[in-house]
């Protein structure tokens, strides 16, 4: 009498068949069945080409959104290196980037400034639709947002102190005429990156940290009526500590 198939090798050859496989390819599989299947990996391949300078931790939420699969970081880096997809892509900002500029950058915070007065700015987001983001900037929207956080946190008493030197990159928002003016009405010195520089900005690990604890507890997130509170919460995670080490692992003395 001919074995009957149990249901999970059952589902298992319907899986293989609608993903394309032939009758004899089903047979000869052997092994754990893989995370992603043929059409996963093609939708991995269309992500990386349409957009460049995904995070791994972004094309995780991404995919999930496509294929409704949850996979791990490792799990992802393996499928990208099947796919022939390496991180030299990123050599193209180092290429555009002046070493000159760099130096001059750090000759000029280490002998006109003391590291006590410098305050590291940079904008970030959230949308409220979801923790990932699935489309890249809009200009008008953003640079009416960024206005108004920049504007408030000129405004708050406690921030910066005088003398401080305010720095950030070299983003078109961040030469916005009343940004500057706010800035140097309160004593302060705006100081602009050199460009293509993200590694000279302490403060990219910290909000790395805090969209990574948003992620983490994306359910917790949702669940929330006043999207302030989470934020407000990721943002206790980010110690005294812990900044002075962000600080002093760039490349700046603390």
């Amino acid at each position: 009498m001919v074995k009957t198939l149990s249901n999970d090798i059952r589902w298992r050859i319907i899986y293989h068949q609608l993903d394309g496989f032939s009758a004899k390819e089903t047979a000869s599989r052997q092994g754990r069945k893989k995370t992603l299947s043929l059409a996963d990996l093609n939708i991995l391949d269309s992500l990386v080409k349409d957009k460049k300078d995904w995070y791994l931790d972004e094309m995780v939420d991404e995919m999930e959104r496509l294929t409704g699969k949850l996979i791990s970081i490792p799990t992802l880096w393996r499928a990208l290196k099947h796919l022939g997809m390496t991180r030299k892509k990123l050599q193209k900002a180092a290429k555009e980037r002046s070493e000159l500029l760099r130096s001059v950058f750090m000759y000029k915070i280490g002998s006109e400034f003391k590291p006590e007065q410098l305050v590291f700015i940079d904008e970030t987001s959230k949308d409220e639709r979801s923790l990932s983001r699935a489309y890249g900037y809009s200009i008008k929207n953003v640079r009416v947002e960024k206005s108004i956080v920049f504007v408030r946190v000129a405004s708050n008493e406690q921030y910066p102190n005088k003398n401080s030197v305010i720095v950030m990159d070299n983003a078109k928002i961040h030469h916005d005429e009343k940004l500057v003016e706010s800035i140097e009405q309160m004593g302060c010195k705006v100081l602009y990156l050199p460009p293509y520089s993200p590694d000279y900005n302490p403060i990219e690990t910290a909000f790395s940290g805090i969209k990574s604890w948003l992620k983490r507890n994306r359910i917790f997130v949702e669940s929330c009526t006043d999207p302030k509170y989470p934020l407000f919460l990721a943002l206790s995670y980010v110690t005294p500590s812990m900044a002075k080490g962000y600080f002093s692992e760039s490349i700046y003395s603390y």
